[in-house]
């Protein structure tokens, strides 16, 4: 199985190794489960935008390298531009695709491992990522969201509201291969 250990082992009363493994994904994986193509996929990375997972000749991607590219995708598409510019807080500079790609990776990760048991569920993250006049933000409820922003700032559009569960589940849905695979090695006394 091709892929990056995370490194982490975690050891329990019984004297066991866990290990988590990312699958890694290849272009047209990435291309057919997020719908960027292979093109833009080389132009991402050529600007800055995807992160340089290579084995010397041939891309491969993690299922967080996946959900931002879906991510940057849907913000991209919703007409919010990917240049990053160094702009206070509050000002168009915020208001851009890599910074709500960022924000929605954590939280896909989060929703993926839950569906294979690495997570808990009650573990708040911040299910939607809402893009506005005002900048970009994460929440776990869209109430919640109403609430704060009618006592922090006065009306403006809502350009984007980026489901994160259901982005994550999109893309698992697409994959052939599970996104994280768990190794447990018995410890002799």
């Amino acid at each position: 199985i091709r892929g990056a250990s995370h490194g982490l082992q975690c050891m329990s009363s019984r004297r066991r190794t866990v290990r988590y493994i990312s699958t890694e994904y290849t272009p047209g994986e990435a291309a057919r489960a997020t719908g960027v193509s292979v093109e833009l996929q080389r132009d991402w990375k050529r600007r800055g935008y995807l992160a340089s997972r290579d084995d010397g000749k041939h891309s491969r991607y993690t299922f967080e390298d996946l959900s931002h590219m879906l991510a940057l995708k849907s913000f991209s598409d919703a007409g919010i531009g990917l240049r990053v510019a160094a702009t206070p807080l509050g000002s168009d500079g915020f208001r851009n695709a890599e910074t709500a790609a960022s924000m929605a990776m954590l939280p896909m990760l989060g929703f993926a491992n839950y569906a294979v048991g690495t997570t808990d569920p009650r573990h708040r993250i911040g299910r939607y990522v809402i893009v506005d006049s005002a900048g970009v933000c994460r929440t776990d409820s869209l109430d919640e969201y109403e609430r704060e922003r009618g006592t922090l700032q006065p009306g403006g559009p809502v350009t984007i509201v980026f489901d994160t569960k259901k982005a994550a589940e999109a893309i698992l849905a697409k994959l052939d291969r599970p996104h994280l695979v768990v190794e447990t090695t018995d410890l002799d006394e």
